[in-house]
């Protein structure tokens, strides 16, 4: 498993926290995607889709993303194997409004 902690600076509360696992392939992200951490999102998506298996992205306890995030996100379940899961209605609603299909809707 790894963990990454992000923070604006070191004062300020955790902003994100993305948690990595290999067996099987999967990501939790908890808390906020914006600018600030889009690059680190990136390259842990990048990092658990290298090698082709399934992954699944459990965004549960995402409380917040910004447009770019949605994006980000749209393109890694188009372009890899991903499932997006658990879901908070707010990003359902913002996912589904950006076009991509949400299950239930």
């Amino acid at each position: 498993t790894e963990i990454y902690t992000l923070s604006l600076h070191d004062a300020l509360p955790i902003c994100l926290m993305i948690s990595r696992t290999s067996q099987p392939p999967a990501m939790m992200l908890i808390g906020s995607i914006d600018q600030s951490n889009l690059e680190a999102v990136e390259q842990a998506l990048d990092d658990a889709t290298s090698g082709g298996a399934a992954v699944t992205i459990d965004l549960a306890a995402v409380t917040f993303c910004s447009v770019a995030g949605l994006r980000m996100l749209i393109a890694a379940a188009a372009a890899n194997n991903v499932t997006l899961h658990g879901m908070q209605p707010h990003l359902q609603r913002a996912l589904a409004a950006a076009g991509f299909p949400v299950a239930g809707r």
